[in-house]
């Protein structure tokens, strides 16, 4: 279901994604061969012999440098590694601009879906909701949505990043890789519970959110009945408590995500001095050695970002479920338009046996109604007459006022 959302999501877009992952690649590539640039830099510097060839892209750097020539090998490995840095920071701007730009696109369009999907269905249903979701999900709930695509795309970009600093440290030193992989499986796993927690906290986050929408709006269309009959003390406890219990659901959530940085570092900072005490073990010479040890510095902050962004990404896909449940079609009704223009009244209007419900569902209480608005109504207006339609709260009147409007239409019987 997630995947098929993002898919419809992303549908108007189909070069969006597929752009942020290439430009992420760039940028990665970039910095990675620039790391491995400083292994013939470090030679220089130490006045250290050829490097060992410990791996394919250390004898590739080797040779590269080599083709340089002894007198302006450091000042040309410098302006190689300049020009690569710069590389990264253009691709790096164009992907940002890229990813703000589908962020604000996604949630315009959602917006726009969303009021268009409100116009279509009967008036009828949309009563029957509460304002405060509708307005949170309209507001709120897109703006976290497009958040989403920001997020994955860092997600894989940051995925791809680790990705290609990997396959060049395996390239140097298989033994150092290994070390890094199992802190990698390691931390993968505690992730992994982490977000499923967090995407569990994400959806409560939602609820609470909407709930203090709809509170607010209460509170500020019924603030003369507030103050008439003296209940300013209940319906501040109220809201307060509601207040708190958003406060709480999404400081839950931006725990898990702080939880990340300092749990990783627990697991990595072990796992980075083993990995040198393993490229010192097997006898890697001090060019490769720094060399290595600026890959692994590297990678550890991209892991670091990668597992918060995962658990981030889990947090905000309750707003992914939130906007597909008001966009779904198949539970909504929906009103089809006649061919004959209406003009004015000729003779009468006539309720046939009408009877109508709020779907059957009383949206507040969240349980069914039980008993439909109007049941079994038969009653005629004639043309130049006045009808008085008279009744207690709850008789129907607004609801037959709703179907003379055709805000809905009637669930047996006809008009």
């Amino acid at each position: 279901m997630k995947m098929q959302a993002f898919r419809q999501l992303l549908k108007p877009y189909p070069w969006a994604l597929p752009s942020l992952i290439f430009l992420g690649l760039i940028a990665s590539l970039a910095e990675g061969i620039g790391i491995g640039l400083m292994i013939p830099v470090f030679q220089s510097i130490l006045s250290a012999e050829s490097a060992q060839i410990t791996g394919p892209f250390v004898g590739w750097v080797d040779h590269y440098a080599q083709g340089l020539g002894d007198e302006n090998r450091l000042l040309l490995l410098g302006l190689s590694i300049f020009g690569l840095i710069l590389l990264k920071a253009i691709v790096n701007v164009a992907h940002t601009f890229t990813g703000e730009w589908l962020n604000s696109h996604v949630a315009h369009r959602l917006r726009t879906r969303l009021i268009k999907q409100l116009l279509a269905i009967e008036y009828t249903y949309v009563i029957g909701q509460p304002s405060g979701r509708l307005l949170d999900t309209i507001q709120h709930q897109t703006w976290r949505a497009g958040d989403i695509f920001s997020r994955l795309s860092e997600l894989i970009v940051t995925a791809a990043t680790v990705l290609i600093f990997s396959i060049l440290l395996l390239l140097i030193s298989w033994q150092v890789t290994l070390t890094v992989a199992v802190g990698i499986a390691l931390a993968g796993g505690i992730t992994f519970a982490l977000t499923v927690r967090a995407k569990r906290l994400g959806e409560q986050a939602v609820a609470a959110s909407q709930q203090l929408t709809d509170s607010t709006l209460e509170i500020l269309d019924g603030m003369r009945v507030i103050h008439a009959f003296g209940q300013e003390k209940r319906e501040y406890d109220e809201y307060w408590q509601k207040s708190d219990h958003e406060r709480r659901s999404y400081m839950a959530t931006d725990l898990i995500s702080a939880i990340i940085h300092p749990l990783m570092e627990v697991i990595y900072v072990p796992m980075l001095a083993l990995a040198l005490f393993t490229a010192w073990y097997i006898g890697t010479g001090l060019p490769v050695l720094f060399t290595c040890l600026i890959l692994l510095y590297r990678i550890l902050p991209k892991l670091q970002h990668f597992q918060e962004r995962r658990v981030e990404l889990a947090g905000l896909l309750g707003a992914i479920d939130d906007i597909e449940d008001l966009l779904r079609s198949e539970d909504k009704p929906y009103l089809k338009d006649g061919d004959s223009d209406f003009t004015n009244l000729k003779h009468t209007i006539e309720f046939q046996n009408v009877s109508f419900g709020y779907d059957g569902i009383d949206h507040k209480e969240h349980k069914a109604s039980p008993r439909p608005a109007v049941r079994n109504l038969d009653f005629i207006i004639r043309q130049g007459e006045l009808t008085a339609i008279v009744g207690g709260s709850g008789a129907g009147k607004s609801t037959i006022s709703h179907l003379l409007c055709r805000f809905g239409d009637p669930q047996s019987g006809q008009i």
